[in-house]
Order: structure tokens, then C-alpha cells, then sequence
């Protein structure tokens, strides 16, 4: 490969127009979790205003996971549910695991798992893994609403 003045180019296949543009090249898989989720409300020390339950312009809603208050923060982004996921509600969502690619171990989220989503110190939701499965796409690469 052609010295290109690029700190990233090395390891990857192929490069198309740099430096215009640098687009690698690559197999991306992405794991994602169907949850089951109750959000808490206000008076339950729950968020005062709704998230995105997925993608909104191009922006992700992206807390952590925990399977128990001794685990650790597990990072996703929400890329499929209601559009707009309000405190109180009850509602069925999509996470991709956006980290398993960096070596951040995903093995405690399991089917029927109990778990609470983070924001910081704070739980705004609990719920139960549904399923977990794999795809052959870039979570990134889902449609916005």
C-alpha cells in the first residue's frame, strides 16, 4: 500500500479518494438485544422528558445497560422502537451492543435477563432481554426518522 500521508490507512483493504474522502472497507456485524422496557416516571426519580427510541436525524439515544447494580455500565444506542419513548411508558425496543468490536464483554445480556438502563448514576428504566442476534450491517446504518 502507497504511503497516502493517511495515520489511518494502515490495515485496511482498500481506500477510495483520499484525502477527499476515506472510506475503509469492511465486513461490519453488529449485535443487537430486543428489550421489554418500563420507563420510569417523575415521581419515581425517573426522567422528566421522553428519549428517542431510535434513531432521530441521525442522532442516537445512548445509555448504558446493567444487568445488576454490581455489573458493569454496558454501552448500546436504541436503534428501533417507538419514535418517542416517554416517562411512564411500557414499550418494546431495539439496542445494537455498540462496543462489542473493542472488547467490551456483552456475555452477561442474555435472553430473560433483568436489566436497567443508565444515565450516569441514574436508573430511568428496567425491563427484560427478549432476544439477542446478529446481523451483517453497521447499527450506524439504520434509517432516521
Amino acid at each position: 500500500m502507497r504511503n497516502t500521508g493517511n495515520p489511518y490507512a494502515d490495515g485496511f483493504d482498500e481506500m477510495r479518494r483520499w484525502p477527499t474522502t476515506f472510506i475503509a472497507i469492511r465486513n461490519l456485524t453488529t449485535e443487537y438485544i430486543a428489550l421489554h422496557l418500563r420507563v420510569l416516571a417523575p415521581s419515581e426519580s425517573g426522567r422528566q422528558t421522553p428519549f428517542a427510541g431510535r434513531p432521530h436525524r441521525n442522532a442516537f439515544y445512548m445509555p448504558h445497560l446493567r444487568v445488576s447494580t454490581e455489573s458493569e455500565y454496558l454501552g448500546v444506542a436504541f436503534v428501533d422502537g417507538p419514535e418517542w419513548i416517554h416517562p411512564g411508558d411500557e414499550v418494546d425496543a431495539t439496542v445494537a451492543l455498540i462496543y462489542s468490536d473493542t472488547g467490551v464483554d456483552y456475555s452477561p445480556l442474555v435472553a430473560g435477563a433483568s436489566i436497567e438502563v443508565m444515565e450516569g448514576p441514574h436508573v430511568v428504566a428496567r425491563g427484560q432481554i427478549l432476544r439477542r442476534w446478529t446481523e451483517s450491517s453497521d447499527w450506524r446504518s439504520r434509517p432516521s426518522v
